[in-house]
């Protein structure tokens, strides 16, 4: 029987610690015998978005290629997060400070809506920070949702947060 491989891509963030310490041991992480990092984007800065912060987050988005189904990588990311120090998931869009994130945006082009998980994640043409690192890896992968391309979504948001490149990939 053959495995079949998987393209897919995350969003990471962090606002408490060493920010890109803590984005660049959850790439480091995800590595494993069922998930390879094909390309991760750079790390960039922004204001927190959707609640209020005295600390600036630090985001980017990574390209995977895995064997894993959607559920067995959602429990990698979520053991990532527990091994980093992340306490508990944002819970109703109450948004707080973390340690790390790491957000499934896209699993192939499927489309998932159960009790634990929805892909495409459905902010993602609202967060220029989500926006930005995905089309410096992934410029013309299409959302199957709405048909555009990572370029397209930028284009079109409305998004007004101010985002600068901190570290180059």
């Amino acid at each position: 029987m053959e495995i079949k491989e998987s393209i897919v891509y995350l969003g990471l963030g962090a606002n408490l610690g060493n920010c890109i310490q803590n984005l660049e041991k959850a790439i480091d992480l995800l590595h494993s015998s069922e998930t390879t990092v094909l390309k991760a984007s750079s790390i960039y800065e922004s204001e927190a978005w959707g609640f209020q912060s005295d600390n600036v987050f630090y985001n980017c988005c990574v390209k995977l290629s895995t064997t894993l189904s959607i559920d067995s990588l959602l429990k990698q990311t979520q053991e990532i997060e527990l091994l980093l120090g992340r306490k508990e998931k944002s819970n109703n869009s109450n948004y707080s400070d973390r340690l790390i994130d790491i957000d499934v945006l896209f699993y192939d082009s499927s489309v998932i809506n159960n009790e634990h998980l929805i892909v495409p994640h459905p902010r993602i043409q609202e967060r220029n920070f989500v926006l930005i690192p995905l089309v410096e890896i992934a410029p013309n992968f299409i959302h199957p949702i709405t048909k555009l391309t990572m370029s397209q979504l930028l284009i079109n948001s409305k998004d007004n947060n101010h985002i600068k490149a901190v570290k180059k990939s």
